[in-house]
């Protein structure tokens, strides 16, 4: 005798294999031997079955009710509102991750923007370092020049003040800048003080530096993910502003010795430091 309910196949009292299912729906796996009478066989496996597919259908049955209930109509807008539920949630994070990459590039760019405008100081520092060394040292005419250089300083920390004055940066970094303005009045050539000129502008141009340091993490300039516009950025901001330092200070030491005529035991030393720190950054 053999019995088949869907692929479910009784042969001479043994059922060899059993995968039932009710309206297509897998309700159990079965592989077992039975030794019974066909007619108790037949009792059995379709006991068992029916009662797996009633429990099929009390888990299903809150489902089957709701969509018996709903017109046709309803029933497309209720598959499609179940469809759009992760549409509208992938589309929520990827727009946010895309926002955040924004936000950080706008960071970034007004980053750019302020390291522009504070980087000129040090370049313009350095030069009143070099112009002071040689009126220091007896050149009368080098005065007109650092006057010159004192009123373009002025200029561009004016626009200097502007830029840092954005909600972006933190209370401390705008203290610091105006420390800094504080004490650049005290390196003009009125307040100079002539024994420490070189000592204190060099101290200047490295807290300048300092805070273009602190004002690139700010702006999250140093957090790019991309090597090639990490890799500029240090070169911009870090890299080439310290090998123009030490430039400049062989410039400003050298003006100095010019006007001297001569070394002296502490330039001939600083110099040869320089010089070998210099060489060692472009190596």
């Amino acid at each position: 005798m053999t019995v088949c309910f869907d692929n479910l196949v009784i042969k001479d009292r043994d059922i060899t294999f059993c995968s039932f299912t009710h309206n297509s729906i897998p309700i159990f796996d079965l592989r077992i031997v039975l030794q019974l009478p066909p007619c108790l066989t037949y009792f059995s496996v379709y006991t068992l079955c029916n009662k797996q597919g009633m429990s099929a259908m009390n888990v299903l049955s809150p489902g089957i009710d709701l969509l018996n209930k709903l017109i046709f109509t309803h029933k497309f807008q209720l598959i499609l509102a179940i469809f759009l539920i992760p549409l509208i949630y992938a589309t929520w994070v990827i727009y946010n991750d895309n926002r955040q990459v924004i936000e950080v590039i706008d960071h970034q760019k007004d980053g750019i923007s302020v390291v522009q405008a504070l980087h000129p100081l040090r370049i313009q520092a350095a030069k009143h370092r070099g112009v002071s060394a040689q009126w220091i040292s007896g050149n009368e005419a080098a005065l007109d020049k650092l006057k010159q250089l004192e009123a373009e300083m002025d200029d561009k920390l004016n626009k200097a003040s502007t830029s840092i004055s954005q909600h972006l940066y933190s209370k401390s970094s705008n203290k610091k800048f105006k420390q800094i303005l504080k004490r650049w009045d005290k390196l003009k050539h009125q307040d100079l003080n002539k024994s420490s000129s070189f000592t204190d502008h060099t101290l200047w141009i490295a807290d300048t530096t300092n805070l273009i340091n602190a004002l690139a993490g700010e702006s999250k300039l140093v957090l790019d993910n991309h090597i090639d516009s990490y890799m500029l950025m240090q070169l911009l901001v870090f890299d080439i502003p310290s090998l123009q330092e030490m430039l400049g200070q062989v410039r400003g030491l050298g003006a100095g010795v010019a006007t001297k005529g001569s070394f002296d035991a502490d330039s001939f030393i600083a110099v040869s430091t320089l010089y070998k720190n210099i060489d060692d950054a472009q190596s």
